[in-house]
C-alpha cells in the first residue's frame, strides 16, 4: 500500500485499487515509526476524494429503518474529516474495505455538492502487519490532526484504551469496524457477525467429513477478537450441536504466533495426524496458506474449509476447497463511513451493524448473491 505521507493520499489509492483479544505485551512509551512512507512530507491530511464511478452502492443494509449503505439525508459540514485505521496493509482484504469507504465519501460529497477544499475527507492507514504498537502510533498521529471521527479495526482493543479515551474527551466520534469491540471503547461496531459466519463454516466442514473424523483449526492470530470469536464459534458448534457425532478437534494452531514456516506448520500437523479429516481456516491468509501447501501434495486426503475470498481462494472452490465463508469488506468500509457520518451529525446508530456473510461453494459460485460480494 503506497503512502504519500503520514496520512497518505487516499485519492490515489482509490484510482488504482483492484477491488478487504486477548491481552498482549505491555505497550511502552517508546514510539516506533508508523507504516513506511515515501519521501514526501506534508502536514495536510487528504485534500479530496475523487468522484466515484457510481453514485450509489449496489446493495442496501437496512437495520431498524436505517440503510447503512446509503448517504441519503446525512448533512455533514464541509471539510469534515473521517479517519480509519485498519490492521494490516499487506492484506488485500483491507484494500476492499478502503474502496468501500472511499465510495461512501465520494457519494457524500456528490450528494452535498462539495468540491475542492470543501470536500469531506478520508484518511486511511494501517500497519504493515498486525502489530499493536504500530497501530497505536498511527492512531496517535491521526489524533494529532483531531479528525471528526476515528474508526479503528482493533488488533488489540485493550491496548488502545488510552487513545480511545482521549478521542472521546476531545469530542471525536469513535467507531469500531471489522472486529468486535468487547472492551466497549467505541460507540458502534460495523462488522460481520463472526459467530454466525464461523458456526456456518463449521457446519459445512462437518457435513463434508460425514460427521466423523479429526479436525484442526488454523486461526490467524490470538490477538484480534474476530479471530477468537470465530475459533470459539467453531468449537461451540461442535460441542453444542454435534456432540453425538464422532468429531474431534485435535489441534488449534495460531499462525501469526508461530516461529515455524507455513510449510513446517502444516507438514508437522499432517505428520502428527495422518488421518486428519479436515482443516478449518479463519481468514484469507490462513486459507491461502493451506491452499498453497495442498497444491504441493501428491494427494489431498483431508477437506479444507476457508474463510474470506481472493482470486486464489475462489479458483479453488469446489477443487481443493469444500467452500469458503465470504465476508463483505466493501460494505464494511462503506457502512463504517455512514456510521461515522451519522454519529458526527448526531443522527444515532445501532450498537452493532452486521454486514452480510455468504457461504460459497461450487453450487452457488455463479449466483447473483455471491457475485454481489465478489465483484468489487
Amino acid at each position: 500500500m503506497v503512502k504519500l505521507s503520514k496520512f497518505y493520499i487516499t485519492a490515489t489509492l482509490a484510482a488504482i485499487l483492484l477491488t478487504g483479544c486477548t491481552p498482549t505485551e505491555e505497550v511502552t512509551e517508546e514510539k516506533t515509526p508508523a507504516a513506511e512512507t515515501v519521501e514526501v512530507e506534508t502536514e495536510a491530511i487528504v485534500e479530496e476524494i475523487p468522484e466515484a464511478e457510481e453514485t450509489e452502492p449496489k446493495k442496501s443494509l437496512m437495520i431498524n429503518g436505517t440503510d447503512y449503505l446509503s448517504v441519503e439525508g446525512i448533512a455533514l459540514e464541509a471539510g469534515t474529516d473521517i479517519a480509519m485505521v485498519a490492521t494490516n496493509s499487506k492484506n488485500s482484504y483491507w484494500d476492499v474495505v478502503e474502496k468501500g469507504a472511499v465510495q461512501a465519501i465520494a457519494d457524500l460529497n456528490t450528494a452535498l455538492g462539495y468540491t475542492g477544499k470543501s470536500k469531506i475527507k478520508l484518511s486511511f492507514d494501517a500497519p504493515k502487519g498486525e502489530d499493536v504498537i504500530e497501530q497505536i502510533n498511527i492512531i496517535d498521529q491521526f489524533l494529532d490532526k483531531a479528525p471528526d471521527a476515528l474508526c479503528v479495526a482493533f488488533t488489540d482493543a485493550s491496548s488502545c484504551k488510552t487513545q480511545m479515551d482521549m478521542a472521546k474527551n476531545n469530542g471525536i466520534k469513535t467507531i469500531a469496524f471489522d472486529t468486535p469491540d468487547d472492551s466497549q471503547l467505541t460507540e458502534t461496531v460495523v462488522a460481520t457477525d463472526n459467530r454466525a459466519a464461523a458456526s456456518e463454516a463449521a457446519k459445512k466442514m462437518f457435513e463434508a467429513i460425514d460427521y466423523e473424523g479429526k479436525v484442526a483449526i488454523l486461526v490467524h492470530n490470538s490477538l484480534t477478537q474476530s479471530a477468537q470469536v470465530r475459533k470459539q464459534a467453531i468449537i461451540d458448534e461442535m460441542t453444542q450441536n454435534y456432540n453425538d457425532k464422532n468429531i474431534q478437534f485435535v489441534e488449534i494452531v495460531y499462525a501469526a504466533q508461530e516461529e515455524r514456516s507455513e510449510s513446517e506448520i502444516l507438514s508437522e500437523l499432517l505428520a502428527k495426524y495422518d488421518d486428519l479429516a479436515g482443516i478449518i481456516c479463519t481468514d484469507k491468509q490462513t486459507t491461502e496458506m493451506v491452499i498453497d501447501y495442498a497444491k504441493g501434495l501428491e494427494e489431498v486426503n483431508f477437506k479444507i474449509v476457508g474463510f474470506d475470498t481472493s482470486e486464489k481462494i475462489i479458483t479453488e472452490v469446489g477443487n481443493l476447497l469444500v467452500g469458503t465463508m465470504a465476508q463483505d469488506p466493501y460494505s464494511i468500509g462503506y457502512a463504517t463511513v455512514v456510521a461515522a457520518a451519522r454519529s458526527i451529525t448526531n443522527m444515532g446508530n445501532e450498537e452493532n451493524i452486521c454486514t452480510e456473510h455468504v457461504w460459497i461453494d461450487a453450487e452457488n459460485l455463479e449466483s447473483s448473491e455471491v457475485q454481489s460480494v465478489l465483484n468489487y
